[in-house]
């Protein structure tokens, strides 16, 4: 294991970060990396936060490899589903207008107009 240590403005600047942070989850790998830079083993660290190590060792190699921006881009971009624009429309249309109790009735309906 190759050694992390943060420097004493690194650790002030990410606990301003922590106090700022809006989202759990970006507060937790701040704490992440705080506790790495202080000493802490990863599986010390993956154990208070409730996390498995490997998490914890993804949180180190973004955050080395472009700091705190690195650690809190997810560059989640979603599924834009199958279904086109005009489609989405009619179904959505359709919801308006229709009652299911079951999400197999959707799924049937999608699957004979739609598809």
């Amino acid at each position: 294991m190759t050694e992390f240590t943060l420097l004493q403005a690194e650790i002030s600047s990410l606990k301003r970060a922590h106090r700022a942070a809006k989202k759990k989850r970006d507060a937790d790998r701040i704490k992440a990396i705080i506790l790495l830079g202080t000493g802490w083993a990863i599986i010390e660290v993956a154990e208070v936060l409730l996390l498995d190590d490997e998490t914890i060792r993804n949180y180190m190699k973004r955050y080395k490899s472009g700091k705190l921006n690195a650690l809190l881009n997810d560059n989640y971009k979603g599924y834009s589903g199958k279904l086109l624009k005009p489609e989405i429309e009619q179904l959505d249309s359709h919801l308006n207008e229709t009652t299911y109790l079951r999400t197999q009735g959707i799924v049937s309906y999608v699957a004979r107009h739609l598809k």
